[in-house]
């Protein structure tokens, strides 16, 4: 070999060599993350979803709101039973859902002809729409969820075009009024005594409403609904935005007997998704008065972002419950490609899908029920995402969150012995159950996690140690 061609090739070597070193150096290590059931969080209330049925005659109302239209308009259910029954075993038992809206509005109390106020008489009240909803899906849906033996949870939420809401009924007095009105009807009716009450969805959102409003509203409301003997408890202020916590949680703080009433601190996601500062004010404030937070709606997600803002609202937060929006819609490219809905109706109704947010966002819905307690975990990693559960039984529950463009392998450490199933979801699969892993005390869980996915490990038996 001449020497040119064999220095050539030396070089060669030298290069590749080289290249093989730098390519070694550059591997990845494992993300180890440490589970610590001693560090513990909130406990896991549920998981929620508006029940607002298709077929209610919203629209037509708003545009002549009198209580004679409102006698008028027919509700045009078009949902055949059985596709409903499926929506329901699956929300339940598939996704999940546990917690549920109910929504009511200025037709519950409408006003007489010169929008005073007064002393309201039962017939004066208007549930049709709301007596609709609760016998077609709430109560099916309760008798799945106790089926299972879990308990629904139910609150109530002023909305239904509540820009329509005359001037006196934001008087404290006859608010409180229409509020205890709803609640005897409820029990009386269909033997429901919602869990909380929210007086005002939204305030301030082309609705109305101010933090003094919303403050003064909670105080008469509570008070009158305590003294009625209902265990329903005050939740809000239901901002748009967390951004507005400031503002109406002082107001709260200023105004005499609110903060007592209040059962649970509310909020929407809008404008703030990832803002980690006013999810901690909301934490800070219900440590200091003893209660619970919920996430209440957000339907801007999309497939991991949805996924994503859960896991700000839980380790921020500290969320008990949480909403994405309406339990089933009918589909358009929107709720196709995110948005609000859990479950999208073919249009002919001749059957239904999840939509993908709620593949996502099932990792978490599904494994992690009621009772469920968030404890420490860690990760060095700013994109490996991972959130801990002990069950009330000692089981455990891992949920890792991958929202790099590449995958990473996963160390779990300390985690409970015992056999886990193995839930994955990414871009090209959904929901898919993987063999089981099953790991002695010390042992540690291995995992690769595939970029921009969500794996679960669902503890499903347990070893004593």
């Amino acid at each position: 070999m001449p020497s040119q061609l064999r220095s050539s090739v030396k070089l060669l070597s030298v290069i590749l060599a080289f290249l093989a070193t730098g390519c070694l150096s550059k591997q990845k290590d494992p993300v180890t993350l440490r589970v610590d059931s001693e560090i513990r969080h909130q406990t896991i209330e549920g998981w929620s979803a508006t029940v607002w049925e298709i077929g209610i005659p919203a629209d037509a109302w708003r545009k002549d709101p009198t209580a004679e239209r409102y006698d008028q308009l027919v509700i045009g259910d078009p949902v055949p039973e059985w596709l409903k029954a499926k929506i329901m075993d699956a929300a339940v038992s598939e996704l999940g859902l546990n917690r549920f809206r109910l929504e009511i509005g200025p037709q519950v109390a409408l006003p007489d002809g010169n929008d005073r106020p007064g002393n309201i008489h039962k017939e004066t009240y208007r549930f049709k729409w709301q007596d609709f909803i609760i016998m077609n899906w709430l109560l099916p849906l309760k008798q799945r969820i106790e089926q299972r033996g879990e308990k629904m949870v139910l609150y109530i939420s002023y909305d239904l075009g509540s820009k329509l809401t005359p001037s006196w009924l934001l008087q404290p007095e006859e608010y409180a009024k229409m509020a205890i009105g709803t609640l005897e009807h409820l029990k009386k009716a269909h033997d429901l005594e919602p869990d909380y009450w929210t007086v005002l969805n939204e305030p301030g959102n082309n609705r109305p409403g101010s933090p003094e409003v919303v403050a003064q509203l909670i105080a008469t409301t509570g008070r009158r609904i305590k003294k009625a003997g209902f265990r329903t408890r005050m939740a809000g202020p239901e901002v748009v935005t967390p951004g507005e916590i400031p503002a109406y949680l002082k107001a709260l703080e200023e105004t005499p007997d609110v903060l007592p009433q209040l059962g649970q601190l509310t909020y929407h996601l809008y404008g703030g998704p990832k803002n980690i500062s006013h999810r901690n004010e909301i934490r800070d404030w219900a440590k200091r008065l003893g209660i619970t937070t919920a996430q209440t709606e957000w339907f801007e997600g999309k497939g991991l972002g949805a996924v994503e803002a859960l896991y700000l609202d839980l380790t921020e937060a500290n969320v008990s419950a949480w909403e994405q929006y309406g339990l089933c819609w009918m589909a358009n490219s929107y709720n196709r490609g995110g948005g609000g809905d859990y479950f999208v109706i073919q249009p002919d109704y001749s059957g239904y899908e999840m939509n993908i947010n709620s593949w996502y966002l099932r990792q978490f819905m599904k494994y992690v029920r009621p009772g469920d307690v968030r404890v420490g975990i860690s990760s060095p990693e700013k994109t490996i995402k991972p959130v801990a559960f002990v069950k009330p039984d000692g089981r455990q529950v891992v949920v890792v969150i991958n929202s790099g463009s590449t995958a990473e392998t996963i160390h779990i450490r300390d985690l409970a012995a015992g056999a886990y199933e193995v839930i994955l979801t990414d871009a090209h699969t959904k929901g898919r159950l993987l063999p089981q892993q099953s790991i002695v005390a010390g042992q540690t869980l291995i995992f690769n996690l595939a970029a921009r996915g969500v794996v679960t490990f669902h503890g499903i038996s347990r070893v004593s140690s």
